[in-house]
Protein backbone atom coordinates (compact mmCIF):
# COMPACT_ATOMS: atom_id res chain seq x y z
CA UNK A 1 0.00 0.00 0.00
CA UNK A 2 1.41 3.39 -0.94
CA UNK A 3 1.30 6.57 1.09
CA UNK A 4 -1.66 8.78 0.22
CA UNK A 5 -1.30 12.50 -0.31
CA UNK A 6 -4.73 13.70 0.87
CA UNK A 7 -6.54 13.54 4.21
CA UNK A 8 -10.24 12.64 4.37
CA UNK A 9 -12.13 14.11 7.30
CA UNK A 10 -15.87 14.24 7.84
CA UNK A 11 -17.71 17.43 8.69
CA UNK A 12 -19.39 16.41 11.94
CA UNK A 13 -19.41 20.05 13.02
CA UNK A 14 -17.40 19.05 16.04
CA UNK A 15 -14.14 18.77 17.87
CA UNK A 16 -11.55 18.00 15.17
CA UNK A 17 -12.43 20.97 12.98
CA UNK A 18 -12.65 23.32 15.96
CA UNK A 19 -9.19 22.29 17.17
CA UNK A 20 -7.61 22.79 13.76
CA UNK A 21 -9.53 25.87 12.60
CA UNK A 22 -7.48 28.71 14.01
CA UNK A 23 -4.15 27.04 14.62
CA UNK A 24 -1.01 28.74 13.34
CA UNK A 25 1.19 25.75 14.18
CA UNK A 26 3.22 24.76 11.11
CA UNK A 27 2.26 21.07 11.32
CA UNK A 28 -1.45 21.90 11.53
CA UNK A 29 -1.25 24.39 8.65
CA UNK A 30 0.44 21.70 6.52
CA UNK A 31 -2.25 19.16 7.41
CA UNK A 32 -5.05 21.60 6.59
CA UNK A 33 -3.57 22.12 3.10
CA UNK A 34 -3.89 18.38 2.48
CA UNK A 35 -7.35 18.01 4.00
CA UNK A 36 -10.52 17.30 2.08
CA UNK A 37 -13.61 17.77 4.23
CA UNK A 38 -16.42 15.36 3.28
CA UNK A 39 -20.03 15.93 4.24
CA UNK A 40 -20.76 12.19 4.49
CA UNK A 41 -18.73 9.38 6.05
CA UNK A 42 -19.37 7.02 3.16
CA UNK A 43 -17.67 9.45 0.76
CA UNK A 44 -14.59 9.82 2.98
CA UNK A 45 -14.31 6.04 3.38
CA UNK A 46 -14.77 5.55 -0.38
CA UNK A 47 -11.87 7.93 -1.03
CA UNK A 48 -9.73 5.96 1.44
CA UNK A 49 -10.62 2.64 -0.18
CA UNK A 50 -9.70 4.06 -3.60
CA UNK A 51 -6.24 4.80 -2.21
CA UNK A 52 -6.39 8.56 -2.74
CA UNK A 53 -6.93 9.57 0.89
CA UNK A 54 -6.16 8.64 4.46
CA UNK A 55 -9.22 8.60 6.74
CA UNK A 56 -8.61 10.94 9.70
CA UNK A 57 -10.90 11.02 12.72
CA UNK A 58 -10.87 10.72 16.47
CA UNK A 59 -9.27 7.34 17.21
CA UNK A 60 -12.04 5.47 19.01
CA UNK A 61 -14.87 6.76 16.82
CA UNK A 62 -12.82 6.37 13.64
CA UNK A 63 -11.95 2.76 14.46
CA UNK A 64 -15.62 2.02 15.15
CA UNK A 65 -16.64 3.50 11.82
CA UNK A 66 -14.01 1.63 9.82
CA UNK A 67 -14.30 -1.73 11.59
CA UNK A 68 -17.95 -2.08 12.54
CA UNK A 69 -19.79 0.06 10.02
CA UNK A 70 -17.60 -0.32 6.92
CA UNK A 71 -15.98 -3.73 7.59
CA UNK A 72 -12.46 -2.33 7.03
CA UNK A 73 -10.22 -4.37 9.31
CA UNK A 74 -6.77 -3.00 8.49
CA UNK A 75 -5.65 0.49 9.40
CA UNK A 76 -2.68 2.27 10.90
CA UNK A 77 -3.27 3.95 14.24
CA UNK A 78 -0.95 6.55 15.74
Amino acid sequence: MSMTARLATVNYGGLLQEILKGSKAEAVVMLKRKEDLFEQEKDAVAAMLQGTHTFVDAKAYGQFQLYIKYKVRVWISF
